[in-house]
């Protein structure tokens, strides 16, 4: 039987010292040789059936100990809202994070509680605390919108403190863990080119406002952000869905 090499930390002290002590002197693994006692053949045959047991029984730690490899179920989710000494979980765009270092934030009676336990990714901005904006449903979302939750979901990814603990099945991932690709990850990468080109061949102004003078606006070569050669006049831009406008 050829066995993958068992880290010593998952056998007993028993155990490695009766495999360490049955390699010979030469460093070959005793099952390469041939013993002559029949002592010896139990002791191997036991030795390792209980490296194959210690080496399943690591494998199955290690996969249990990936990073975001559990799946939750929304009922399974909802026991982590910090109550009755549970921790504080929290899903966005179906990735499940543990925030309980930010109990202040999350904890019962606190401003966003009503997150925890949940994938609430709707709520992270419209700010809906109740009822049917608290969703994971993303459907209607303006590209703004949709860029704000964006921003919410790398905001927990990088997080110093919170760690992502796994996916909850949903809208998001199914029940293999696989992304449904819902959400327009690529859409939205397109529309923040687009817009920062657009700032580029149309700088935005600068603007001071006093007492006195009220709001002036001015250009320069570099206001805006975008240093060039020209310097502008101030212009009122539209974008086409008559929602925004700057100068």
């Amino acid at each position: 039987v050829a066995l993958q090499p068992t880290p010593w930390s998952c056998l007993s002290p028993f155990v490695c010292s009766l495999i360490q002590t049955s390699v010979t002197a030469t460093g070959q693994r005793p099952m390469r040789s041939r013993p002559t006692s029949t002592l010896v053949l139990v002791l191997l045959a036991a030795g390792a059936r209980v490296a194959a047991e210690a080496q399943e029984a690591c494998a199955d730690e290690s996969a249990a100990t990936t990073p975001h490899s559990k799946l939750f179920t929304a009922e399974e989710l909802a026991v982590y809202n910090g109550e009755n000494g549970q921790k504080i979980y929290l899903a966005i765009l179906g990735d499940v994070f543990d925030v309980s270092t930010g109990a202040q934030h999350y904890a019962k009676g606190r401003a966003y509680h009503h997150m925890a336990g949940r994938d609430s990714s709707r709520s992270f901005t419209t700010g809906d605390a109740n009822g049917v904006g608290r969703t994971d449903d993303i459907d209607n979302l303006s590209t703004d919108e949709l860029s704000a939750v964006a921003d919410w979901h790398g905001f927990f990814v990088n997080h110093e403190v919170y760690t992502r603990v796994g996916k909850v099945i949903g809208r998001h991932y199914d029940a293999n863990g696989v992304a449904t690709g819902i959400f327009p990850w690529k859409k939205l990468a397109e529309e923040k080119k687009n817009s920062q080109e657009l700032k580029v061949l149309l700088p935005g102004c600068n603007s001071k406002w006093s007492q006195d003078e009220g709001s002036v606006i001015w250009c320069t070569t570099k206001s805006g952000g975008v240093t060039r050669e020209w310097i502008g006049f101030p212009r009122l831009l539209t974008y086409a869905n008559g929602k925004k406008k700057r100068c």
